[in-house]
């Protein structure tokens, strides 16, 4: 059950909405404006629904005010009027650092908002915990020494075969006070100091001798590892991975190295410096969230990418938006067209991997194939029937306290 406030200047319609979310057994409470919201707002919401066309206050002042007071809230937005200014206010909001739940456009029904609180996973940190930047990077090795760092694997597979074709890493931090933290949390905390460093070191030596046990069942598969752009100041990375690669006796062709694009705008030079010579060394060099940051298609050109990703956020609306349609569509061909290898992440139904397979995306991970999971699990899936067709198959989130 979550805690939910619902702001919206018409109160019938704030009424309707906290109604469907009473029957669907979550505690809620709704206003109808700034100065009801003022009085009734607290950080231990876990959802908010907002209105973005308020006379005295809209929705983008209410996320402002979340993002400022440090909220931990999940948003949904909600309008009846420009589906445009809904698309650039969730966009807003995540740029913000806000997670959203999704957009509602009115009018909307019952099962609409039941399948965008399907999607709420609770964010057991939320409890109001204010992360400290120095405090977290000063755990750091303690959690590492502890096994509280770790990673899971989410496999990836060939939309026309449907075989496992290679894994992502994922790391994940379960702290034993403020239980799991999320990576979107810890590691942009982490990066404001060494310790980012110290993680990413950690990450890729991990996920490279997971590898190494991953390659006696399945020997062609690939590891995906994601780099923060701190890492690109390391001029060194090429070397450092081409040597644990060496010491474990794998392919370098094998290492996918995801770059996320909001990173690209800093420093070019560096990035042409880097990636070109891990790929000099054949390691792949992936561009990570496609989509959602500020890269030109001249920097596609520049830099050596052998993947594109798709960001999730386009993929989990292709089934329902025609913008998002449009995006997923022109980044496929983009992709296949600079002859990249093209992946979509965030799949979670048979309908999105047909439409997928109609704009030719090469591979795509997500729920629809298989969760994340720690490395028994996923030696245990790759051994299964399912790593050998799982098209059209559907997996739930394990329910240990270990599931993202």
């Amino acid at each position: 059950m979550a805690k939910i406030l619902v702001v919206d200047d018409e109160p019938d319609f704030a009424e309707y909405v906290s109604d469907v979310l009473n029957d669907l057994h979550h505690d809620v409470e709704h206003v109808s404006d700034a100065r009801s919201f003022a009085k009734a707002y607290t950080n231990s919401f876990d959802v908010i629904f907002t209105d973005l066309f308020m006379p005295d206050m809209d929705g983008v002042e209410v996320i402002r005010f979340l993002a400022e007071n440090r909220s931990f809230a999940s948003l949904v937005l909600m309008s009846g009027k420009d589906q445009g200014v809904l698309n650039s206010s969730r966009e807003l909001a995540l740029a913000r650092g806000m997670p959203v739940l999704g957009v509602l456009q009115k009018p909307f029904e019952f099962c609409d908002v039941e399948h965008i609180m399907s999607t709420y996973v609770p964010r057991p940190c939320a409890d109001k915990i204010r992360l400290d930047a120095d405090a977290l990077a000063g755990e750091l090795e303690h959690a590492l020494a502890d096994n509280q760092i770790y990673l899971n694997y989410q496999p990836q597979c060939d939309l026309v075969t449907g075989k496992a074709v290679g894994v992502e890493a994922l790391v994940r931090w379960m702290h034993p006070g403020h239980g799991l933290i999320p990576p979107s949390l810890f590691v942009p905390l982490l990066e404001q100091g060494p310790g980012i460093n110290q993680l990413s070191d950690f990450v890729f030596q991990r996920a490279l001798l997971d590898l190494a046990t991953i390659t006696k069942v399945t020997p062609d598969l690939t590891m995906s590892i994601n780099f923060s752009a701190k890492c690109m100041e390391d001029v060194e990375l090429p070397e450092k991975l081409g040597t644990a690669a060496q010491r474990l006796q794998l392919d370098p062709a094998r290492i996918v190295c995801e770059m996320t694009e909001t990173a690209l705008s800093d420093d070019l030079a560096s990035y042409m410096d880097i990636l070109n010579r891990l790929r000099m060394r054949r390691f792949g060099v992936s561009i990570d969230d496609f989509g959602t940051g500020y890269s030109s298609l001249l920097q596609l050109i520049q830099l050596p990418f052998s993947e594109l990703k798709i960001d999730q956020s386009f993929v989990s609306g292709l089934l329902t938006k025609k913008e998002c349609r449009s995006i997923v569509s022109i980044s496929t061909m983009l992709g296949r067209e600079l002859g990249m290898r093209v992946v979509a992440e965030g799949i979670e139904d048979p309908e999105t991997v047909g439409v997928l397979q109609e704009f030719g995306c090469h591979h795509g991970q997500g729920f629809a194939f298989a969760p994340p999971m720690l490395l028994d699990e996923t030696l245990s899936w790759l051994k299964s029937d399912k790593a050998l067709d799982c098209l059209g198959t559907a997996s739930s989130p394990p329910g240990s306290p270990h599931s993202p």
